[in-house]
């Protein structure tokens, strides 16, 4: 998927390096403009900006994680700050 939309290059590098078992360098290989494509990273308010821009290009079901995991509590009080 991601080498058809324009992504040829870090995927082939991430292919190579996870070929050779390098972790490290699988994970220097993906570009900041593949994390900008493909994932909400930020501040909560970024993250509202960036679901925002998604639903205008078409994103109706965005689906989030959070890394580290979020207490129960803490899971509320960002989906309430988060678009709908």
């Amino acid at each position: 998927m991601l080498d058809r939309q324009g992504f040829e290059e870090e995927v082939a590098k991430v292919q190579a390096a996870t070929a050779r078992r390098d972790l490290a360098g699988a994970h220097a290989a993906v570009s900041d403009r593949l994390v900008d494509a493909t994932a909400v990273i930020g501040a909560l308010d970024a993250c509202a900006e960036q679901l925002d821009e998604r639903r205008a290009l078409g994103a109706d079901l965005p689906i989030l994680t959070f890394n580290p995991p979020l207490t129960p509590e803490r899971a509320r009080v960002v989906y309430e700050q988060l678009p709908r």
